[in-house]
């Protein structure tokens, strides 16, 4: 592509979309900056008007991997509008799993990227992270859940769904069709769902 071609303002967003698509098919460990550049056809230093360096890229990436996160979850939760609480819940775990084993390079990338000084990698963007504390608001409100351990089952559920996804990545669990492993997942759901701290007015 010539250099010319490029306004100054989409260079960054097609940066970015390089990044992901190649990350997502080859994984994070090679890509820099200037084969970026050289992939799209125009001077490296032209890149550095909009990233400081690769790792502020990266961190585009696990960005934008969080933001595709977030549209699966929704995706699931979506086909099931109306559903009763505990089911909308799973569809979080499902969209969640989903988009781990579909976009796995993608998925590490997002965990393991620092956010920025200061920041512990790994820490769930608020888009994907309000899905999951909506459908905790969605269970309190039928006191199916106590306010007090909100906290507690966030971590619970958290913990539960990305340690099935980072375990069937590893190659841990039995192979298992796509089928099974949503099977899986709703059974795993359940679980964490009736483990959690029921309201005392329930």
């Amino acid at each position: 592509m010539a250099r010319d071609t490029y306004h100054h303002g989409d260079l960054r967003e097609q940066l970015v979309a390089l990044a992901v698509d190649r990350i997502g098919r080859e994984g994070a460990e090679g890509f820099s900056l200037r084969a970026g550049c050289q992939a799209l056809g125009v001077d490296p230093a032209a890149a550095y008007r909009h990233f400081e360096n690769r790792l502020a890229l990266i961190e585009a990436v696990a960005d934008r991997a969080f933001d595709m996160m977030s549209a699966t979850m929704r995706r699931e939760l979506s086909r099931r509008r109306g559903a009763p609480p505990e089911e909308l819940m799973i569809a979080v775990g499902l969209g969640y799993v989903t988009f781990a084993l579909d976009h796995p390079q993608l998925f590490r990338v997002a965990f393991s990227t620092p956010r920025h000084p200061g920041q512990r990698p790994g820490v769930v963007r608020p888009t994907s992270h309000e899905l999951l504390v909506q459908r905790l608001d969605a269970l309190e409100a039928v006191k199916r859940l106590d306010p007090p351990g909100r906290e507690r089952a966030a971590h619970l559920a958290w913990s539960a769904v990305h340690g099935y996804a980072c375990l069937r990545l590893d190659g841990m669990l039995p192979t298992a069709s796509r089928r099974r492993v949503r099977a899986e997942v709703r059974a795993l759901c359940r679980a964490v769902i009736a483990g959690l701290p029921a309201s005392a007015d329930a």
